[in-house]
């Protein structure tokens, strides 16, 4: 409206027909509207018209809830890659030795014996191998495809094309019925570990699923170690010319060598997850929890391993147990020594991962 004089005057308080001011003078675009300071009552009616974070305007949510472990994109277990290759590593000198036995075994017997020995190593191996390999390729996956799904089908389809090489391999070294048992056993563990991957990447676990195969491979070094160095260590023991001594020096190597593959296995797990949760962003870091089961995690696998060993290679055991009566008592013995590792693993591990990270918190003020 315009005064007697032809100037624009200031429109009225309450005019119902004063537009709002769309420009400044010169025009400069007007100011900004103030939002007040945070927690105001404007800046929280500001914060609910835009919308929750991480949402559309249709209100979807854009996370899908595939944010990853580490807080960077497409990376789920740090150094996946690296424990893949060593757990395919050692699966396939665990193989080539079995063969070595095999071929060297002067009666279908002995060969037998062999094969039921080696077994649990090999199956173990197959496991930490397969869980390996299924976290490297739910890596590689989420890299391009986003999506729990594609991350999940990827590591069960890698650690079945994995368990199948394996089964190849094994079906054409070793032959008979033995080696078609054996080679089947194998391929079952290896898809076992994919699974055990392919669950950890939907339940956001795969930083412990990485830590746990780390430690279980530092596990298989220990005792390797240890066996190469029983003759030289078993003297420090107390070993002596009485077959007396050399039993109860074998028992104290055996216990030694028990609690040392627990306290690995536990600081192992610890170390991987406290490099995760400082490399971490935009997710919690690791808590205790996932550090007491990433610490049991071993033992745990052990015993899985233990199941499908006695599961596959069934018929390859009871033919072993049907020698004679002193094999069946030392298969009896072995299993029993087994079963007996993985539960102390189990717990002197989760011990060590849960008092390592105990150290770590600061006292309360």
């Amino acid at each position: 409206m315009t005064d007697k004089s032809g100037a624009t005057a200031p429109p009225k308080a309450g005019d119902p027909t004063a537009a709002p001011a769309t420009e400044t003078p010169g025009g400069a675009a007007p100011p900004a509207a103030e939002t007040g300071p945070p927690g105001s009552a404007d800046a929280d009616l500001d914060a609910a018209a835009a919308g929750p974070v991480g949402s559309d305007d249709d209100g979807d949510d854009d996370t899908d809830g595939d944010v990853d472990p580490d807080g960077r994109l497409g990376v789920l277990a740090p150094g996946a890659a690296l424990v893949a290759l060593l757990a395919v590593g050692w699966l396939a000198a665990s193989l080539w030795l079995l063969r070595d036995a095999i071929a060297t075994s002067v009666t279908d017997a002995i060969a037998l014996a062999s094969t039921a020995i080696a077994l649990p190593n090999v199956v173990s191996a197959s496991v930490v191998a397969g869980a390996a390999v299924g976290l490297t390729a739910a890596n590689l996956a989420a890299r391009r495809w986003p999506g729990t799904a594609v991350r999940f089908t990827a590591a069960i389809g890698a650690s079945m094309v994995i368990g199948l090489a394996a089964a190849f391999a094994g079906s054409v070294w070793y032959g008979g019925a033995a080696g078609t048992i054996l080679a089947g056993t194998v391929a079952a563990a290896v898809i076992v570990g994919g699974a055990a991957a392919a669950t950890a990447v939907s339940r956001a676990a795969a930083p412990a699923l990485a830590g746990v195969a780390a430690a279980t491979l530092a596990l298989f070094a220990v005792v390797l170690l240890l066996n190469v160095f029983r003759g030289a260590l078993l003297p420090l023991l107390g070993a002596g010319e009485s077959g007396a001594s050399q039993q109860s020096a074998a028992g104290r190597l055996t216990l030694a060598s028990t609690v040392l593959s627990g306290l690995v296995a536990g600081f192992v797990v610890f170390g991987y997850l406290r490099l995760v949760g400082r490399r971490s962003s935009g997710v919690p870091a690791p808590r205790w929890p996932a550090y007491m089961l990433g610490g049991a995690g071993s033992g745990l696998l052990l015993l899985v391993s233990e199941v499908v060993t006695r599961v596959g290679g069934a018929r390859v055991l009871e033919a072993v147990s049907s020698i004679s009566e002193v094999d069946r008592l030392v298969r009896a013995q072995a299993d029993s020594d087994r079963i007996m590792f993985a539960l102390m693993v189990l717990f002197i591990g989760a011990l060590t991962a849960t008092i390592a990270f105990g150290r770590t918190l600061k006292p309360a003020r």
